[in-house]
């Protein structure tokens, strides 16, 4: 508050107060309204997506290489049958890992269950 006849900046000797409308000071120290639980339900499954895309990408890139040399192996006449079933049954684990990674692409919520190394995502209850 400026008093007409004193310099600009320059108060009034004595005590000063200043009014303001009772809801600009509420409205300046009232805390933020609170996260809700569906947001914090919704930024923990874009987390969970987003990780799953990148492991895909890793993982597919990773496995498309082991599934080429598995192949090329898998069709040597001269493989001893001892060998033909171990390239089987890596084709196979490469398969169930693959369809690990798809389940984990199709997660629609988060549902956790405690493993011993502490809580792990649920992918039979979360797809």
């Amino acid at each position: 508050m400026q008093d007409e006849g004193l310099p600009y900046g320059e108060q009034p000797p004595g005590p000063q107060t200043l009014s303001w409308p009772a809801d600009a000071v509420t409205d300046a120290v009232a805390p933020a309204p609170p996260v809700t639980c569906d947001v914090v339900a919704a930024a923990r499954l874009d987390g969970v997506r987003l990780a799953a895309r990148e492991i895909a990408h890793l993982l597919n890139n990773d496995l498309a290489v082991s599934v080429g040399a598995l192949d090329l192996l898998r069709h040597c006449e001269d493989l001893p049958p001892a060998l033909h079933d171990l390239v089987e049954r890596a084709l196979a684990g490469i398969s169930a890992a693959t369809a690990h990674v798809e389940r984990l692409q199709r997660v629609q919520r988060v549902v956790t269950h405690e493993t011993p190394a502490g809580p792990s995502l649920d992918l039979d209850h979360s797809g």
